[in-house]
């Protein structure tokens, strides 16, 4: 089953899910992009443009859709 998240952050990064980059957790103009993943407990991280990566978490996703979708807040230290 498809499941939906998002990763809130006040700054712009890739979004990395189980290793593998998803791309940008935010559009050109700020607004958050809505990522794809199968259901089941993933761990996700964010890797800021400027090289520093947020610690990962590990979250379940599931019963999500693309209107509700989950999300993995991150709150970048440097």
């Amino acid at each position: 089953m498809v499941e939906f998240f998002r990763c809130p952050c006040p700054r712009k990064g890739n979004v990395i899910l189980d290793g593998i980059d998803l791309g940008p957790n935010k559009d050109v103009f700020g607004n958050l992009l809505t990522k794809q993943c199968n259901t089941g407990l993933h761990i996700i991280a964010l890797r800021c443009l400027n090289g520093s990566t947020c610690p990962p978490q590990q979250v379940e996703i599931r019963d999500t859709d693309p209107i509700s979708p989950l999300e993995v807040a991150f709150q970048c230290t440097n």
